[in-house]
């Protein structure tokens, strides 16, 4: 049986998800769960603009197989009756995040809907399927019944696109995941409703799958690669000494740097060149509504210790509907005054799978998932919703703007520095935030 994975293009809309395109790894695990009894193949839209009518001739596959996050839904929802429309012979499945906690969101277009990580119930599907079994529109699969690193990515899925992939200013790039799953209750994070089961790879194998990664670059998917101090410590011991030559970039929370201060040379021992932190924010009150269970000191402190042990940061902020005037201006002399090398910036987002999605639902300003990508605000602002979009984006001016250029220079490579200033400015060519009503 033949199985087209589909990855649906960027809505127009989008500008945050623009500046980071990487390998689509579920599907390279799915790939690798059934490649032995069936042909594979990968269409990634984001980087890929041939038409998917094309590559259907070209591959002519009985199952097309979507992922995608909340924004994709209208696009996968559209795709699929383009399908359906020109073969119902077909088999039209979806999984990923917003699949996993909103399945009635799949218009009849899909036949099914996957729920979890599907390694399991995929292959199981195939099989069913080519005896022409019945099955339910929505298949679960339990967490935590199948461990995901007992598995190993099927790469070569995506590999004519590994040229295309990039996380900011480091290009290409390789995913790897080196744990599952997050023992914090962040209200914004809908990790804890997906895997509420933290999994880690054992050490050696953790060696390998850095190893496999065709990439210098490697960005780890973990949520929080520290989350288990010691095992996180023995990993990244045995890391610096195994000398693989790759740079890394890991996620963690600014309160086990600040409270282990020796972390950050080990991680630069580790060829860790990137930390990024889930800051989210330097006020206090802002961080307990997040109910992030950290505070502005940590952030800070962390900060410094990576930037003195030689690592460079990533500071991922929550830009909040609240904000004023001032709000704006104190958070960008914050970050200023942080010399963070890389400010993230995402406007707070009701995620499915998450309490505050519900709870938000009567205040959204629209149900168009297409703007749930970040980059909008799809609940009431405290300025103008023209005006917040403005400051918004002179944010991303501000911070990566040609006089911050320089200044990037005196820290990093400057070629990196070009490479992040590029990214941005490349997704600003391509977005406006009057290509749809907000």
């Amino acid at each position: 049986m033949k199985i087209l994975f589909v990855r649906p293009a960027f809505p127009a809309t989008a500008f945050v998800n623009r500046i980071a395109v990487c390998e689509p790894l579920e599907f390279e695990l799915l790939a690798a769960a059934v490649r032995n009894s069936h042909d594979v193949e990968l269409l990634d839209m984001r980087v890929d603009e041939r038409p998917l009518s094309d590559v259907l001739n070209l591959f002519q596959p009985q199952v097309v197989a979507f992922s995608g996050y909340t924004m994709d839904v209208p696009a996968i929802n559209q795709l699929a009756t383009t399908i359906k429309s020109l073969s119902s012979d077909i088999t039209v499945v979806v999984g990923g995040e917003h699949a996993s906690h909103l399945p009635e969101d799949f218009g009849n277009a899909i036949d099914h809907v996957f729920q979890n990580n599907a390694l399991l119930t995929f292959p199981d599907f195939l099989n069913s399927i080519s005896r022409q079994k019945n099955l339910p529109r929505i298949i679960k699969e339990k967490v935590g019944m199948f461990d995901v690193f007992d598995v190993k990515p099927f790469r070569e899925l995506s590999s004519r696109y590994v040229k295309r992939y990039r996380f900011g200013a480091a290009s290409p790039i390789s995913l790897a995941q080196l744990s599952a799953g997050c023992k914090y209750r962040c209200s914004y994070c809908s990790i804890p409703a997906r895997q509420p089961i933290f999994q880690r790879r054992s050490v050696d194998d953790s060696i390998a799958h850095l190893a496999d990664c065709p990439t210098t670059h490697v960005l780890c998917t973990d949520s929080n690669a520290l989350q288990d101090l010691p095992a996180a410590i023995e990993l990244f011991t045995e890391i610096a000494q195994a000398k693989l030559g790759k740079k890394l970039m890991i996620s963690c929370r600014s309160d086990t740097i600040a409270r282990n201060p020796n972390l950050p040379k080990l991680l630069k021992q580790a060829d860790v060149s990137i930390v990024a932190f889930g800051l989210e924010s330097f006020d206090n009150a802002m961080l307990q509504r997040y109910r992030k269970a950290n505070s502005a000191f940590n952030n800070q402190s962390a900060i410094r210790l990576c930037q003195d042990a030689g690592l460079l940061v990533r500071g991922n902020f929550i830009i909040d509907q609240s904000y004023t005037v001032d709000d704006f201006q104190r958070f960008k002399d914050a970050v200023i005054e942080s010399k963070i090398e890389f400010p993230s910036l995402s406007i707070l987002t009701p995620l499915p799978g998450t309490a505050f999605f519900e709870e938000s639902r009567p205040r959204w300003t629209t149900d168009d998932y297409r703007l749930f990508d970040l980059s909008h605000s799809v609940l009431p602002t405290h300025l103008p919703i023209e005006e917040f979009h403005l400051h918004f984006r002179n944010l991303f001016s501000h911070f990566y703007g040609v006089n911050r250029l320089f200044w990037l220079a005196t820290r990093i490579p400057l070629s990196l520095a070009f490479n992040s200033v590029g990214a941005v400015a490349a997704s600003f060519r391509r977005f406006q935030y009057n290509q749809f009503p907000v």
